[in-house]
């Protein structure tokens, strides 16, 4: 639901809760004025004014019993539209719309949680920065359609290959940050080869011809020394350098003789 229509919706809902009050109102006008005439015509007297009061704070009490209903109805609608749009807001704010991975702004809050988990618990997860091989000429003769369905069948790829608590995260255009956890050292460079694997397994079909793209993947962990989870990164985004520097489609592991 948008704004307008959300404001045009709440304009409706109270017209309509003023209405109903007014007719409620005038309806017990009416039925004070209907006991006044009755008393009246059976010769009752009214000089203590006991009974208009009587009847004017009935009429006070459902007024006012009416207005905290309409309040009622009006506070709910308002809760139930800011509880739908926050969580679409941060749906926007936390997931990129075209790949599915996670936004930047969520990954960088993402892997500072991380990095505080490894300074208490000294065990990291591994870092993987990766990007397409060879994007730009997949725009440039199929389109950016196409090069954007490359995009999200690779996150879908890799989502696939790896654990139900990592996660992915688009770092820009079509670099991507993989946060994995519960990897032993020595599954690491078979993981990496793994998700390399995996992509240029993958193909895409554009008319009669087959689109198939491959990544090239660096990884690391957080060290004892690191200040800050973007010395990881830098290690991984120096690995994926070698990795595109030996051929591209394929990992390597920053530091590989720690393992």
């Amino acid at each position: 639901m948008t704004r307008l229509t959300h404001t045009l919706t709440m304009i409706i809902l109270v017209l309509t809760i003023c209405i109903v009050i007014g007719y409620a109102s005038w309806l017990s006008l009416q039925k004070v004025g209907g006991i006044y005439r009755a008393q009246t015509e059976n010769g009752l007297d009214f000089g203590d004014g006991t009974l208009a009061i009587l009847l004017s704070l009935r009429l006070v009490l459902w007024l006012v019993l009416l207005v905290i209903i309409a309040l009622g109805v009006v506070l709910v609608a308002e809760h139930l539209y800011l509880r739908k749009n926050t969580k679409r807001l941060e749906l926007e704010a936390n997931y990129d719309m075209l790949t599915g991975a996670g936004s930047r702004r969520y990954g960088c809050d993402y892997l500072a949680q991380a990095f505080l988990e490894f300074e208490k618990s000294g065990v990291s997860p591994m870092v993987i920065v990766f990007d397409l091989d060879h994007l730009k000429a997949i725009n440039d003769s199929y389109g950016h359609g196409m090069g954007d369905r490359v995009l999200r069948g690779v996150v879908e790829v890799v989502y696939q290959n790896i654990g139900r608590s990592d996660l992915v995260i688009r770092w820009g255009g079509d670099e991507f940050v993989a946060v994995l956890h519960g990897l032993e050292d020595e599954d690491v460079g078979a993981v990496g080869a793994q998700l390399v694997q995996a992509v240029s397994a993958t193909s895409f079909q554009i008319a009669n011809e087959m689109v198939n793209p491959s990544i090239s993947l660096g990884a690391s962990y957080f060290h004892p020394g690191d200040q800050s989870f973007s010395d990881a990164l830098a290690r991984a985004d120096g690995a994926l350098y070698q990795a595109k520097k030996s051929g591209k489609n394929m990992a390597y592991v920053a530091d590989q003789d720690r393992f």
